[in-house]
């Protein structure tokens, strides 16, 4: 199968769809189907997208970038996913990110917990509890919105790894 039509038919076929279902399907008539698997006319990049959405296959499928053994399982209608494990670890680097950074912000938070409320003396006294305790309130804030997004994380780590 060197060309598009010829691809268009065999995915048709192999799933049992008859020209004028396709056509309905896709918003196109019979004869553009029949034009297409002849070879007469080639699809444009929209009736592609529309085709790889109806087959589920990939953009590469029509235009032989897939190996012959891809072609084969695409046409049975299995698409082989290539860095199926991706979004996992991406999700995983976010999940450390963002429990990395609740831990620091708890130690931040921590440390302006003392100073807030140790006994300070001095003229400068209310100005600096003013300061510390806007400073303690922020890492605090900061912490809290860190685990949210920790435990967000956790839960998609989770949704896809059960997958």
């Amino acid at each position: 199968m060197n060309d598009i039509g010829e691809k268009i038919k065999e995915l048709r076929k192999s799933r049992g769809v008859s020209q004028e279902q396709l056509a309905f399907d896709l918003n196109v008539s019979r004869q553009t189907i029949t034009k297409w698997e002849a070879n007469a006319v080639q699809p444009n990049m929209e009736s592609i997208t529309a085709l790889c959405k109806y087959f589920g296959v990939k953009y590469e499928y029509f235009f032989g970038e897939i190996q012959a053994e891809e072609e084969a399982a695409a046409a049975d209608g299995v698409v082989r996913a290539k860095g199926k494990n991706k979004p996992f670890i991406v999700r995983l680097s976010l999940l450390i990110a963002f429990s990395v950074l609740f831990v620091v912000f708890m130690i931040l938070t921590i440390g302006s917990a003392l100073t807030v409320f140790t006994v300070n003396t001095g003229i400068d006294y209310t100005l600096t509890v003013q300061l510390n305790t806007t400073v303690f309130i922020c890492f605090l804030v900061l912490a809290v919105c860190s685990l949210i997004a920790a435990s967000i994380s956790f839960i998609f780590v989770i949704k896809l790894k059960c997958k």
